[in-house]
């Protein structure tokens, strides 16, 4: 998995980094040629989270935006599972 991690408005903290690392790991656990880019920023109160992932032909979207960058990206990984997992079902 090739990962990338941007923010603007925002500082990417090792923190946060190893945050997004451990999580899309276990994601990602089965999967090597996945290229993901993160996007975060923050706009007053909203956190915004946007992740592109490409494997193969296969590309898609996911964006969420709350009030904290926890839960944010919480809710962005969730959604990363959900499409892989449909992604997954309509290959097999």
């Amino acid at each position: 998995m090739n990962l990338t991690i941007t923010g603007k408005n925002i500082k990417t903290t090792e923190a946060i980094n190893n945050y997004i690392n451990n999580k899309l790991n276990k994601v990602f656990m089965r999967i090597d040629d996945a290229d993901v880019s993160i996007s975060l920023q923050v706009d007053k109160n909203r956190h915004i989270a946007e992740v592109m992932v490409k494997q193969n032909k296969f590309i898609f979207h996911v964006n969420d935006e709350t009030k904290n960058l926890y839960t944010t990206l919480d809710s962005v990984i969730e959604k990363i599972e959900k499409h892989l997992i449909k992604h997954k079902s309509r290959n097999q």
